[in-house]
């Protein structure tokens, strides 16, 4: 007879889930009741909670052990008598394992170890160890006793499981939040405007559409950008989707977060012509500035000149709106109001609201220069407690409609 058998070789699976969090979750728990309840019900004097490592066996946890057992908390794995039950994926018993050869002895010389029954710990589909009560003299249990040993060894397992879950889960959103976290910080940024501009700013209907429509002018800078801006909305909302799901079960606080996320989203969807103009000013403002430069460069028949400067005055308004948080608060109530007049070689536009002090007016001015500042032939003035935009016209050398190009 041999002291020491190693009955269960390499399992790797067993080995990483052990790591992960089994062992961890088990030493950290309190599971004293449930070999207190084992040897209630066995009427053996030891129970003990024993997790298979790779070359040792741990003691979760135990009563009745001798003190040089209990001070050392476990036992090299190839003397314990457990490795049958977790080779096995059953419960197993011996009555005397001094009598069996495929006992290891060790435990059998050296503490007097006699009767044995033990029944499998499952995490995750894989034995992990097996719950057993000890009895230094030969005795085997009752058919009751050991289905209720084994009804012990389900609950421990669940415990167990549930407990390495919730481990697992805090480890990958620790993780995950690191991985996932600039991404949030870019979608907030993003998502300012659109969730502040809308709910303040009061344009009319009439003039947010003219405002869509610039994209769409025979310049053909065409509507496809504002679809291309609203797919990529829309798309970073099922990107968001994705994340989630790769994720799997995540904590409340990050699906809270995401939701909220997406939320945004969503709503900037049902607005888009106005939010999406709102958001992304620098876009029109390109746009605008495109505009003016196929005019300059004779692009654009003079009967297109003044249909590009209609079109450019509410896009103007947005971008002034954008960048002033106070021209948004005070015209909440009172709304925008923007007139044009014609020029010779010139469109001038005045754009006012109710409630405007001097210093609002100079805010808005000082903005949109900053916007505007490289396109000269667009100029930006404070004039009586409104805006005023000059948009220079280049005389019309002839050029029609037929001779029009895409910038």
């Amino acid at each position: 007879m041999a002291d020491r058998i190693d009955l269960l070789g390499r399992n790797q699976q067993r080995e990483r889930l052990l790591g992960a969090g089994v062992l961890e979750v088990a030493l950290k728990s309190d599971l004293t009741d449930f070999v207190r309840r084992a040897v209630e019900t066995s009427s053996y004097p030891i129970s003990i909670i024993s997790l298979m490592g790779r070359r040792s066996q741990f003691f979760a946890a135990s009563t009745g052990l001798p003190p040089e057992l209990l001070t050392l908390g476990g036992t090299d794995r190839s003397v314990s008598l457990c490795q049958r039950t977790v080779r096995d994926n059953e419960s197993s018993e011996w009555e005397d394992a001094s009598l069996d050869d495929s006992a290891p002895q060790g435990m059998v010389n050296t503490y007097g170890v006699r009767a044995y029954f033990g029944a499998p710990v499952v995490v995750q589909e894989i034995v992990v160890g097996s719950l057993c009560v000890v009895d230094t003299s030969p005795r085997a249990l009752t058919t009751t006793q050991r289905a209720a040993i084994e009804a012990l060894a389900r609950e421990l397992s669940a415990r167990l499981e549930h407990g390495t879950q919730a481990l697992l889960r805090e480890r990958v959103w620790h993780v995950d939040v690191d991985a996932v976290e600039p991404i949030f910080g870019e979608l907030r940024n993003l998502l300012v405007p659109l969730s502040l501009g809308m709910s303040e700013a009061t344009l009319s209907s009439a003039e947010l559409q003219i405002a869509l429509r610039l994209l769409g002018v025979r310049a053909e800078l065409p509507r496809s950008r504002v679809e291309s801006v609203v797919q990529d909305t829309l798309q970073a909302g099922e990107d968001l989707d994705a994340i989630l799901a790769d994720l799997g079960p995540a904590p409340d606080r990050l699906a809270r977060s995401i939701k909220a996320i997406e939320s945004l989203f969503h709503r900037s969807a049902q607005q888009k012509p106005v939010a999406l103009c709102v958001a992304h000013a620098d876009t029109i403002a390109e746009h605008v500035t495109k505009l003016v430069g196929c005019v300059r460069h004779e692009l654009l028949s003079s009967q297109d000149v003044h249909l590009v400067a209609r079109t450019v005055v509410p896009a103007i308004a947005l971008l002034l709106g954008v960048g002033a948080r106070r021209l948004l608060e005070r015209s909440a109530t009172g709304g925008l109001l923007v007139r044009t007049r014609d020029l010779p070689g010139a469109v001038m536009i005045e754009i006012s609201a109710s409630g405007w002090t001097d210093d609002d007016v100079t805010f808005c001015v000082n903005h949109a220069t900053g916007l505007l500042t490289h396109e000269p032939s667009l100029s930006v003035s404070a004039v009586g407690g409104r805006v005023e935009l000059r948009a220079e016209l280049l005389p019309d050398p002839g050029v029609t409609a037929s001779n029009n190009q895409s910038p």
